[in-house]
């Protein structure tokens, strides 16, 4: 959201932000949330094209557009998610003319649809907890009041990310073109035969322009002929390898694993990548063409995105965890293979295990509690009890356990486990990851 209100601020014309709102957003977007916020605002930015003003009609009309753009992006959409709540506010604001007074029905229903969230989704009504998407909209309709009424508003922290260094390949040259009826296609058509990485993104008032190119005069020279230039960027990059692998990681142990296995890391210790993140390690990498592993099933639908944009040029593993994606890595052999790095992956069992940060039923804030692939199924106020009880659950009579201990363990804590499960070959290895004290790959 702070991505979009970024590439919006400045603008005066309504179409001209509510294009850079659904910009801004699908640049900045972070996991399954933040890529189906991107497609909300794209409703805003469909209807409003056009208009000096709007009543609450047209929002009316503009978050029903939006809530059905989230609904089309996904292939399987679920119920008590952010998807559901933005159908409920849809429904409820409907008609009203009067736009505080659609805040104010809106904020309520978004409330109210957030608690029900529970009721519609398994997982959630388990762990005592609402929709974290849907908890986001909330507040978004809730500040938007809050900003209409004159109430004071607090400003979030900054974020700060962790970048790797650059390559040479010519000039990685981007700006984004301000005009009337910008055609994204024609213009991602045009400048294709200039250069390559071609990312094109946005349409109407406003497109983003991304490509590696050596003339970069050119470009800039068929964007300055469209329309309005602003936030000109060119830098010079290194010669480019034809195919490399880029993983996201978390722990600075991980961050090594992955390098000593020939990835280069997007490291994303406390905040998952936007889409804005992954185009920029792609870029800078250095590479003709990348394996995108992003670890985490979150991540997967922002990777997608870039995918969209970026075309041939990124294939993606759809790794849901760290182990599944050194399992990934270790199945590269002379010329890396998707299909194969997939079907490795999906072969691995993962634990984890961390401590509650609240009540859940019968589990007490700072128990352990454990999940496997992703499913929870152990808690305990014992580390080692929730690792046993894992492992057991898993049912492997024999195979390769993996632990990857975080910051606070060291490897005499897993010696029981050693002698627990004589029929498996134990491994401790330093991870270093924040939040989890244990994660475990069974193979």
């Amino acid at each position: 959201l702070k991505s979009a209100l970024d590439e919006a601020y400045g603008l005066e014309k309504l179409g001209d932000v509510a294009n850079a709102l659904y910009m801004g957003a699908l640049f900045g977007a972070r996991g399954n949330s933040g890529v189906i916020l991107s497609q909300f605002l794209m409703g805003f930015s469909e209807v409003l094209s056009g208009l000096e003003s709007f009543t609450g009609r047209e929002l009316s009309a503009a978050i029903k557009r939006g809530a059905e753009l989230s609904r089309k992006a996904l292939s399987k959409p679920v119920e008590g998610t952010i998807l559901t709540v933005m159908d409920d506010v849809s429904k409820a604001v409907e008609g009203i003319d009067d736009i505080l007074t659609l805040l104010e029905v809106a904020s309520s229903e978004a409330k109210k649809s957030v608690e029900r969230t529970p009721q519609l989704l398994p997982v959630l009504k388990e762990s005592g907890v609402v929709d974290a998407g849907g908890e986001g909209l909330r507040l978004i309709f809730e500040g938007a009041l809050m900003k209409l009424k004159g109430e004071k508003l607090t400003k979030p922290e900054p974020f700060k990310v962790r970048r790797e260094g650059r390559k040479f390949f010519g000039y990685c040259t981007e700006f984004i073109i301000e005009g009337e009826a910008l055609d994204p296609e024609l213009i991602r058509a045009d400048i294709s035969r200039m250069g390559d990485s071609v990312i094109v993104g946005g349409g109407g008032r406003l497109v983003k322009v991304h490509i590696h190119t050596h003339d970069p005069g050119e470009v800039i020279s068929y964007g300055a002929k469209r329309g309005i230039l602003r936030d000109v960027k060119v830098e010079g990059m290194e010669e480019m390898g034809e195919l490399g692998i880029i993983a996201v990681v978390w722990g600075d142990g991980f961050e090594r694993i992955f390098k000593e296995l020939g990835a280069r890391v997007l490291y994303a210790d406390e905040k998952k990548p936007s889409v804005e993140e992954i185009i920029d390690a792609i870029t800078s990498s250095g590479y003709r063409e990348v394996i995108f592993l992003p670890n985490d099933p979150d991540i997967i639908p922002a990777a997608e995105k870039v995918r969209e944009m970026m075309g041939d040029r990124l294939r993606i593993v759809r790794t849901k965890s760290i182990p599944e994606g050194i399992s990934a890595m270790l199945a590269i052999g002379d010329e890396p293979r998707v299909e194969e790095m997939e079907r490795r992956a999906s072969e691995v069992i993962t634990g984890e295990i961390t401590r509650a940060t609240r009540d859940m039923g019968n589990i007490k804030k700072g128990e352990f509690i454990g999940f496997l692939n992703g499913k929870l199924l152990a808690s305990s106020q014992d580390l080692k009890d929730v690792l046993i009880s894992l492992i057991e659950r898993a049912g492997r009579k024999e195979g390769v356990l993996t632990i990857y201990r975080g910051r606070e363990l060291d490897e005499d804590t897993f010696e029981e486990i050693r002698e627990k499960f004589p029929h498996l070959e134990v491994e401790v290895l330093y991870g270093g990851q924040p939040h989890y004290e244990v994660i475990f790959s069974l193979e």
